[in-house]
């Protein structure tokens, strides 16, 4: 990506005290990467609000200078709860889960952990762990957001985002329910 900057440009803002106002970009302003559309009205080009969370300069950035910006403000900590419970199980615990059903089921078949063969006991942990943590990260993204958010246009890629969490949240309740369910090894069905 590369952007062009000139030392004072105008900028359209559609309403507010900063209508038809010009910014001095020597004067330094945070940096906001953001996603948005751009609508077209009576021949003047709007920005739509972003629908992404922007990624911010923790610095304020001088225009005049060329140099390399790495700072970035911290993301909200209940965002960073939720991506950590959701790669802790998904990415290791289920991951690490099917690993034990798929290739430890001939391993230590004389050893018992929990009443189960090692690796049921094994896998049944880490999915019990995947489920809490899915739960966890699901709750804390609806406390950051505030509830169920709704969407003007489908197609976007947060839209989507939301659209698999809610769906492997409930499948991954729906398969533990399943599991409390499924009969024991030994028996006729």
């Amino acid at each position: 990506m590369q952007c062009r900057f000139t030392l004072i440009r105008s900028i359209v803002i559609e309403e507010g005290a900063l209508k038809n106002m010009t910014f001095n970009l020597g004067d330094g302003y945070y940096i906001f990467i953001v996603r948005a559309f751009a609508m077209k009205r009576a021949g003047a080009i709007y920005l739509a609000k972003h629908r992404v969370l922007p990624i911010i300069s923790a610095n304020k950035m001088d225009f005049n200078s060329v140099a390399v910006e790495t700072s970035v403000a911290k993301r909200p900590f209940l965002l960073k709860c939720h991506a950590v419970t959701m790669l802790a199980g998904w990415v290791c615990c289920a991951s690490i889960a099917i690993f034990f059903a798929k290739y430890f089921k001939g391993s230590w078949p004389n050893s018992t952990l929990c009443g189960h063969k090692v690796w049921f006991a094994m896998h049944g942990f880490l999915m019990l762990t995947n489920v809490i943590c899915t739960v966890a990260g699901f709750v804390t993204v609806f406390i950051y957001v505030g509830g169920f958010v709704h969407y003007k246009k489908m197609y976007q890629p947060i839209f989507v985002h939301t659209c698999c969490g809610i769906a492997a949240t409930a499948l991954s309740l729906i398969t533990s329910v399943m599991a409390l369910f499924r009969p024991h090894t030994g028996t006729e069905k």
